[in-house]
């Protein structure tokens, strides 16, 4: 048997009330009708021991000394503490939206705030918590309740006649009042919940709205004492109304209690508890990773209070999330960080189950955090899944998808080499391990109907395109990248990936011509755009002339047209292309474009800017800010770029980093400051390295470490601004 007692504390019908919640007792046990006269055996004991007229001194507006009050909801409470059977429940008025598009809704009408209180506890009880598990039998204990309106307040009469309330002749006979809720009004409510849901618990209610001291209801004047200590222990000042302490208090009576707050946290929590009842695990882990990282008190007392449903994991269900995951990977600020905890989340969940899912599930799961740890610039954990992955398809049957799989697992591997600076591995992977495979498997394919094309060839080639660029084997680059374009025939998504690369390519070369070629293409339709006209034509030139009278010339530079555009995309990757580029050509010079550069809120455009490529972008802008003079403005960029990947920055951040503070110091010190910047940045490098056996970032005993010039010729007799140049001429192509 579940029953559930109910009064309210609280104007719900005033403005900037302390408190307004409806709350009272549960209980959940075998014997009702005993628990009930217990209670009522105690409360008589009390008014014999207090000297108040049973039961109606009991009501809390009648114990006016409040040491009193306080002394018998303390032996009330004391006494359900020790009766297991029995909870405190409620719900308090919190920050909650309003609904404006009903006065059948809207809060503020009428007395509707009471009623959604209600409702909401009602179906967090029966619904959002575990109370009527295992239950058949419920019975439902409301007090009556009227609200009181003065009858010169024609606005509030005409929102009650509205909403259909019946009017009443009150004692006092300034007001009217309007009784609120029976057990018709309860009836209906819960019956919609039940069309609402079709696995809300199988449950027979008894439904009693009653005036508590009238029928002598002992559960009813129970929840009168709860509801009156409830209120006086609120404290709205707080984030979480004081239910931390209040529930703290509780418990150390021994009382459970379900506590709920009308509330956007509420709505939050509802979310993530439906879905962990439906088969989503990546949106219900996704949902509940970012309820639980809000530091918020109220946040924090949900996930101490609350319990969610136990997560329906199947091979299906696992697979599903495995889809969904990469589906956010391929997608726009993406939160890495947040991504890697619920795919560890996931492999939890799988190594847990009995029997295992197949490897494949594990092949996706590996494979997932490898390229999750590649963009999140931790290296030596990418390499670990990766190896991982592979270790999963040996286990697999033999077929061309699974060797399709371990080609893509092998190329994400050489990415990761690549975000450890170790250029010529990934190639040497790249040029003996896949390229050639995949060469070889396209010819013995090749049906003669046309030109063969294989996407996963076509990110090798892409990624051989990154290595080259990087160890400046440019012209190897750029054919390494068309390669890839024509393999990407079908696939819009890794065709704007690898003209990226080319952009990126063009801009370190200095190659205006190619830049133009692709820029177009990448960016789309350029916002303010009347023509083609590139901002390289000049008007001195006849056929530039000759064009000029038949096109109509843009009413915006090209440059102010890619910033727009940038800005426009909600894509970071574009917007490192647009400041790369006003950058390495100056086009900070127009006024217009420095103007939106430097002074646009990127956090509110973008969201986050915690992760790649951010700390390129920051880098430029600060770079920006200190050829145009502004001094200041380059620091606070150059800060925010240091700042990208904290509280604990990968390898590559890492690295990067000491790259643009280098930056940062070359505009900003001379002589002896530059040169002591220079030396803390060399130390800081032998730091970060050593950790490692020959490390690829730099060691001193590999000559083929990226940075052994560096360190190797720091004692030279050149001066010191040819040596930080020369450092951070270290970050090439898409590291620069």
């Amino acid at each position: 048997m579940l029953a559930i007692f109910l009064d309210e504390s609280g104007i719900f019908e005033k403005v900037n009330e302390h408190a307004q919640l409806n709350a009272g007792l549960v209980y959940k046990g075998e014997n009702l009708e005993p628990a009930i006269k217990n209670l009522q055996t105690l409360l008589e004991q009390i008014c014999f021991q207090h000297r108040l007229t049973y039961p109606e001194g009991l009501h809390g507006s009648e114990i006016k000394n409040l040491k009193l009050r306080r002394q018998i909801q303390h032996q009330i409470l004391e006494f359900l503490g020790h009766n297991k059977d029995w909870a405190v429940i409620g719900i308090v008025a919190g920050d909650f939206i309003q609904d404006e598009r009903s006065n059948i809704i809207d809060e503020r009408q009428a007395s509707n705030l009471y009623r959604n209180m209600l409702m909401r506890l009602l179906d967090n009880a029966i619904y959002y918590s575990p109370l009527a598990q295992g239950q058949k039998k419920a019975q439902l204990h409301i007090a009556s309740r009227i609200a009181v309106i003065d009858k010169r307040d024609r606005e509030r009469q005409s929102q009650y006649a509205a909403l259909g309330y019946n009017r009443l002749e009150h004692r006092d006979k300034n007001n009217w009042c309007y009784p609120l809720i029976d057990e018709p009004v309860i009836s209906a409510a819960l019956s919609q919940l039940y069309e609402e849901r079709e696995n809300f618990p199988q449950l027979d209610f008894q439904l009693f709205v009653q005036n508590i001291y009238k029928a002598k209801n002992v559960g009813l004047m129970a929840a009168d004492l709860i509801c009156n200590w409830i209120f006086g222990n609120i404290d709205p000042g707080q984030a979480d109304r004081g239910l931390n302490n209040i529930c703290t208090r509780l418990h150390s009576m021994g009382l459970n209690s379900y506590l709920w707050t009308y509330d956007q946290v509420d709505d939050k929590w509802r979310e993530v508890y439906e879905l962990a009842e439906s088969t989503d695990i990546y949106s219900c882990l996704a949902q509940r990773l970012r309820f639980n990282r809000d530091a918020n008190l109220l946040h924090q007392y949900y996930q101490e209070h609350f319990t969610l449903p136990e997560i329906n994991v199947t091979a299906d269900t696992l697979e599903a999330a495995c889809h969904k995951a990469n589906n956010t990977l391929k997608g726009n600020n993406v939160e890495y960080h947040l991504e890697e905890a619920i795919l560890q989340e996931i492999l939890d969940l799988a190594s847990l189950q009995l029997p295992p899912p197949p490897p494949l599930i594990f092949y996706y799961l590996y494979d997932l955090l490898l390229r999750t740890y590649n963009h999140l610039g931790e290296p030596d954990k990418a390499i670990e899944y990766g190896e991982k992955a592979l270790k999963q398809l040996d286990l697999s049957p033999r077929s061309l998808d699974n060797m399709e799989r371990r080609l893509e697992t092998l190329n994400r591997m050489s990415v990761t080499e690549t975000n450890r600076f170790n250029f010529e591995a990934a190639v040497l992977l790249l040029e003996k391990d896949l390229v050639p495979r995949l060469a070889k498997r396209l010819q013995l394919e090749d049906d003669g109907s046309g030109p063969p094309l294989d996407p996963v060839l076509g990110k090798c080639y892409s990624s051989l395109g990154q290595n080259y660029a990087f160890l400046g084997r440019n012209k190897k680059a750029l054919q390494a990248f068309q390669r890839a374009l024509e393999h990407f025939a079908t696939n819009p998504w890794d065709i704007e990936i690898t003209t990226a690369h080319i952009l990126q390519l063009a801009l370190a070369t200095d190659n205006r011509e190619l830049f133009d070629e692709y820029a177009s293409g990448y960016f789309g339709e350029l916002p303010g755009q009347n023509s083609a006209f590139s901002d390289s034509v000049s008007l001195d030139d006849d056929n530039a002339l000759k064009y000029s009278r038949q096109n109509t010339i843009p009413a915006e530079s090209l440059p102010l047209q890619y910033c727009r555009a940038g800005l426009n995309s909600n894509n970071p990757f574009k917007l490192f292309i647009l400041v790369k580029y006003i950058n390495v050509y100056d086009k900070w010079r127009e006024n217009q474009v420095i103007e939106i550069l430097l002074n646009t809120d990127y956090k509110a455009v973008f969201g986050s800017t915690n992760h790649h490529p951010w700390e390129l972008i920051y880098r430029h802008l600060a770079e920006i800010a200190f050829k145009a003079g502004y001094e200041d403005a380059g620091r606070d960029w150059a800060k925010q770029s240091l700042s990208v990947g904290s509280p604990t920055p990968s390898l590559t951040f890492r690295v990067l980093h000491l790259g643009t503070g280098l930056m940062a110091a070359y505009y900003c010190c001379k002589g002896k400051q530059l040169k002591q910047a220079y030396q803390e940045t060399l130390t800081a490098l032998q730091e970060i390295c050593a950790s490692e056996e020959g490390h690829p970032v730099y060691h001193p005993d590999n000559q083929k470490s990226w940075f052994y010039g560096c360190v190797k010729n720091a004692g030279s007799k050149s001066s010191v601004r040819k040596k930080v140049q020369r450092f951070i001429g270290r970050f090439t192509f898409e590291y620069r």
